[in-house]
């Protein structure tokens, strides 16, 4: 066990992103929330603007209009802001994966900086069993299991917080 499943210090991080394909997609929001003890302390919320149009669909999903990304920086100048606010904090998220792919894509160095990494998705299918404890094990499904208010799900920052206190319950249920 880690440091961040006895301590409650970790950072949560979430993307969004113009589509699914990490090589031919772009990060267009991210977010991450610090967490000490538990409790969140810290948020960092970034729009993106990307050099490809935000399809309508993920507008649709996240809200996310190229208007809104039109005036805010290119993902390359906000690299060194995300390390610095991540620090040596394990990682947290929700279908992890997904987004550490789409970092690395884009030039961070996530799987070479030495993080601990606990993905919620995984630690869930794990210990909840779909169709007999729970439906699925989207992130949406798992705070309406635990009673965690998602009010802005599909932003990255609102994510990150829900599923850093869907870590803690976990982590509080399962280690």
């Amino acid at each position: 066990m880690t440091d961040a499943i006895h301590s409650g210090n970790y950072t949560a991080i979430d993307t969004e992103t113009t589509g699914l394909n990490c090589r031919s997609c772009e990060i267009i929001e991210v977010g991450a929330v610090r967490f000490r003890s538990w409790a969140p302390v810290r948020e960092l919320d970034i729009l993106i603007k990307p050099k490809i149009r935000i399809p309508s669909f993920i507008t649709s999903l996240t809200g996310i209009t190229n208007e809104m990304v039109e005036d805010q920086p290119r993902f390359d100048d906000i690299i060194e802001q995300l390390m610095a606010f991540v620090g040596e904090d394990d990682i947290v998220g929700h279908n992890l994966t997904f987004d550490l792919n789409f970092l690395s894509s884009q030039g961070v160095p996530v799987y070479t900086s030495g993080y601990e990494f606990h993905d919620t998705m995984k630690i869930a299918r794990k210990n909840l069993k779909k169709g007999q404890d729970i439906e699925n094990h989207r992130l949406g499904t798992l705070c309406d299991y635990y009673g965690i208010d998602n009010l802005h799900a599909h932003r990255a920052c609102d994510d990150a917080n829900a599923t850093g206190i869907l870590f803690k319950k976990l982590c509080k249920n399962f280690y």
